[in-house]
């Protein structure tokens, strides 16, 4: 799909996913149930730069038409997500889990590298 940059980070969607509950890889009794339903994106992380970079999904924002979705950083850290350290040259596959009203269709995905910074828009 597309691939996007803010600074050193590179993104790109490998996948979605969604449903009501998430559990992890790891522990089949550690989940976490929506009070809407997940949309889960997992995204390719890359790094462009010549010093380690640290992704946190809770910077991400989902979009959907006019309303905007923070992750749900809970269900981002059953799944793997939460914070990643990316080395140079690396790119990792990382989920990020919004909880969402049932039967909302995501349209985008805002992307942010650094804290604070613009972000870009990733279609989904």
């Amino acid at each position: 799909g597309d691939q996007v940059t803010e600074g050193d980070f590179a993104f790109s969607v490998a996948s979605t996913d969604s449903g009501d509950t998430v559990t992890s890889p790891i522990n089949e009794y550690i989940e976490k149930t929506a009070n809407g339903e997940f949309f889960v994106v997992y995204l390719n992380v890359g790094n462009s730069g010549s010093a380690p970079l640290t992704f946190l999904s809770t910077l991400q924002q989902l979009k959907a038409d006019a309303d905007t979705f923070a992750p749900d950083d809970e269900a981002s850290f059953y799944l793997g997500g939460g914070v990643v350290t990316i080395n140079p040259g690396e790119q990792v596959e990382t989920a990020v889990a919004f909880d969402v009203p049932v039967g909302t269709t995501p349209t985008s995905i805002q992307v942010h590298g650094e804290p604070g910074g613009a972000g870009v828009e990733l279609p989904l």
